[in-house]
């Protein structure tokens, strides 16, 4: 009996379960509803012999398999040591000093002050344009050279305005031309040139014209003559007259044309002046005794109310 049984054990054959291998493909998708019966008919059989789950029966979905990106902490800083606030020191307190030397004292500059009047103007002639189009036609302040050149816009028009007001006195400022109407004459008295005298005080009248009137003073740097501009004759012409000596002299003769706003040169001997004897308001030149009188502004523009300037102290 036990030698039957050895050699049964000798012969005895163990089943074991033996794995199909499958090779794992992209699933097609099928080109008709016959080719999808099948498949799944096939699935169906391989699953009762290997245990594979039959496929459901449907339209196949596929997955391209994708790479699955590590996420980089997003905050990389390190993180640092909160320094510890610094003990704040107490305020030393100043004493106030007993006294100040005056020599150690900065004066405190005026903010009302008058601006000292620019050296570079003097000697230039100043005058009125609105050549670069200014604005609402108010016109901008220029300055040109004697001999026409140099032509400039002013940034300011406070020299000029400066500049107009010392005109009207004399070099050492002891008199003052001005254009008044005679005190007690009323609306019908005529506007003459007369002079102030700021040493004593007095007023003087110096032309005495019965057909014009006259207005625009200028006093010669050099002498006691003031030019000014009236209409005794009919047009606004340029006049001069001696302070104590009349009767005025005229300079200048138009037909209709007008000429304006005098003013002298530094060394008195050329006179500076606006006319529009050429169509339009320009500046014109000529001697002190009226002679060569010539333009100095271009036609292409108007240019009007010129002032020499004379004077640092403008």
């Amino acid at each position: 009996m036990a030698e039957m049984m050895t050699n049964a054990t000798a012969n005895m054959v163990t089943a074991t379960f033996t794995p199909v291998p499958v090779v794992v493909t992209n699933t097609p998708t099928p080109s008709n509803p016959a080719t999808a019966e099948y498949l799944v008919a096939v699935a169906t059989a391989r699953a009762a012999t290997t245990g594979t789950p039959p496929p459901p029966a449907g339209p196949i979905l596929t997955a391209t398999p994708t790479e699955t990106a590590t996420l980089a902490p997003t905050n990389t800083t390190k993180p640092t040591n909160t320094p510890k606030p610094k003990p704040t020191k107490k305020p030393t307190i100043t004493p106030t000093p007993v006294f100040v030397f005056v020599r150690d004292i900065k004066p405190t500059p005026d903010a009302t002050a008058t601006p000292r009047f620019p050296p570079v103007l003097v000697g230039k002639i100043l005058f009125k344009s609105t050549m670069l189009g200014e604005q609402n036609h108010r016109p901008g302040h220029y300055a040109i050279n004697p001999g026409g050149g140099g032509l400039a816009r002013l940034s300011a028009s406070w020299p000029y305005n400066r500049a107009v007001a010392r005109d009207a006195f004399s070099s050492s400022q002891d008199y003052e031309a001005l254009a008044l109407r005679k005190a007690g004459s009323g609306q019908h008295g005529r506007i003459q040139i007369v002079y102030y005298d700021h040493v004593n005080n007095v007023a003087r009248q110096t032309t005495f014209f019965g057909a014009g009137i006259a207005w625009a003073p200028t006093w010669s740097p050099t002498s006691n003559h003031i030019a000014f501009v009236s209409s005794e004759s009919g047009n606004d012409e340029i006049w001069v007259v001696e302070k104590d000596n009349p009767p005025a002299r005229q300079l200048t003769s138009n037909d209709w044309e007008w000429d304006h706003h005098p003013s002298w040169s530094p060394d008195g001997s050329q006179i500076v002046f606006a006319s529009n004897r050429g169509g339009r308001r320009q500046l014109w030149i000529m001697n002190a005794d009226g002679s060569n009188q010539r333009p100095l502004t271009d036609p292409a523009y108007e240019a009007w109310e010129p002032i020499w300037v004379k004077y640092r102290d403008s």
